[in-house]
């Protein structure tokens, strides 16, 4: 029994990591989900910080920091708890991110729904099936000054 909780426990680690990162996704998809006159592929490039979010189905926490898009199409996730990052390519419409990365050797993808955005906030929403969990989560644009001192710690963590 414990160990069914134990990997349990560590299958919902798992995806909540992930999950986050699709968030991260969502959120870029989210720049032409509202009827206005922004498109995801002018707003959605830069770092983007986690805010409020939700999770229905299982308990656990989010441990991603900031999300960072490209213009020519790739992704990078900071992660809180473990001072370290990866990334991928993404793929957005007007009302989804898709996200593709390495894991474990095997290609993983995720799908998140738009909800809404606007120049400085997304909402995105990830749907795990298969372990019963939705995730609803904003984020909000950082400014390059936020994001350029938000770096140097992280690059002084890796030269000590």
């Amino acid at each position: 029994m414990e160990k069914h909780a134990n990997s349990r426990t560590a299958a919902a680690g798992r995806a909540a990591r992930f999950m986050a990162l699709w968030l991260m996704l969502l959120l870029a998809a989210a720049c032409g989900g509202d009827d206005n006159e922004l498109s995801m592929n002018e707003v959605l490039p830069g770092a983007w910080q986690l805010g409020e979010y939700t999770v229905e189905g299982d308990e656990f926490e989010l441990v991603i920091a900031q999300v960072s898009f490209t213009a020519d199409g790739r992704f990078t996730v900071v992660y809180s708890t473990e001072n370290s990052e990866e990334g991928g390519r993404y793929e957005a419409g007007n009302d989804y991110i898709r996200l593709e990365y390495e894991n474990g050797g095997d290609t993983q993808m995720s799908l998140f729904q738009v909800l809404s955005f606007t120049a400085d906030r997304m909402v995105l929403q990830y749907k795990d099936k298969e372990h019963g969990i939705t995730v609803t989560a904003t984020f909000h644009k950082v400014s390059r000054a936020e994001a350029y001192s938000r770096s140097i710690p992280s690059v002084l963590n890796v030269l000590s």
